[in-house]
């Protein structure tokens, strides 16, 4: 083989290494968008998660039933989570922003309490911040997180429907559209 013929095998052959990086690195970075499944609303796994008893950081039980007819984001997440720190901020300003539009975030952690708490005080998380197990989260395969993974979030309409999940990180504008989109039904 000629050394031209070398230096353009060689070239391709970088070029589709480099291709197939990017394509990897960007679906787990970026994760593709999820839906839930079918039937959501009736799968077990969410009427489970509605009625399992989450601890607050003062240690008193509460169940997401706590808010009929309240546009719910639920959002998994943990303190070792850089993409969960870096979506909080966000969560914090659309709980602000929506609350008089019927809208309640929680934050489910799964972490420990004490860290969760210092946590939400330094970045003044204006939401409930609840402690989850790794059960818990492992109700979240049967809603679309099934690669168990965070930060994960679950957009629940004011009927108890589920309508929307979000693997990964959240922008503001993201959150936005989709709290404006629900808030309109």
């Amino acid at each position: 083989m000629s050394k031209r013929a070398l230096g353009w095998c060689l070239t391709i052959g970088i070029a589709l290494l480099a291709a197939w990086a990017g394509y990897h690195l960007r679906t787990e970075v970026f994760p593709p968008e999820i839906s839930p499944p079918e039937n959501a609303q009736s799968d077990p796994a969410l009427t489970q998660l509605k009625k399992i008893p989450l601890t607050d950081l003062q240690g008193h039980a509460h169940t997401l039933e706590e808010w009929p007819g309240k546009i719910l984001v639920i959002n998994f997440w943990a303190t070792w989570c850089p993409p969960c720190k870096e979506e909080m901020p966000a969560l914090s300003l659309s709980q602000r922003t929506f609350a008089s539009n019927g809208v309640q975030f929680i934050g489910i952690a799964i972490d420990d309490p004490q860290q969760v708490e210092r946590f939400g005080q330094e970045l003044q998380v204006t939401y409930p911040l609840w402690i989850g197990s790794p059960a818990v989260l492992g109700l979240t395969a049967q809603l679309g997180n099934t690669a168990q993974a965070l930060p994960f979030t679950l957009f629940i309409d004011r009927t108890g429907e589920l309508r929307s999940v979000k693997l990964g990180r959240l922008s503001e504008a993201e959150l936005r559209s989709r709290l404006d989109a629900l808030t309109k039904i």
